[in-house]
């Protein structure tokens, strides 16, 4: 398993100054460490270990994230009031309701 397409990210420092390496694939693992690398390859070195043993005792081992095909559309459910603020920005706008929700998603999270 190549343990470098899991999805992977750090936070902090907290307050003391660490940072903390987590993946999405294993919520239950993070490592700390007092810089962003080495908690990182801390958390790598561990989750290559715990999938050893997964893989020994013959439990399923998560997939990464990233090889999952996506389709690249999904359903929104909201209120009928924010739907209706969302359409009539998008008419202000000169949009339709898909290119608006995909504006502020872009703003939010990047390309």
């Amino acid at each position: 398993m190549n343990i470098e397409a899991y999805d992977y990210r750090v936070t902090g420092p907290d307050e003391e100054g660490e940072f903390k390496a987590l993946c999405t694939e294993f919520p239950d693992m993070y490592e700390w460490a007092s810089t962003p690398f080495v908690a990182l390859e801390s958390l790598k070195y561990e989750l290559r270990t715990h999938i050893g043993k997964m893989q020994e005792e013959g439990v399923p081992v998560p997939e990464p994230l990233s090889l999952h095909p996506l389709s690249g559309s999904f359903t929104v459910e909201t209120t009928p009031e924010l739907h209706r603020r969302l359409i009539d920005q998008a008419a202000e706008r000169g949009l339709d309701l898909n290119d608006l929700v995909i504006n502020k998603l872009m703003v939010e999270y990047g390309k």
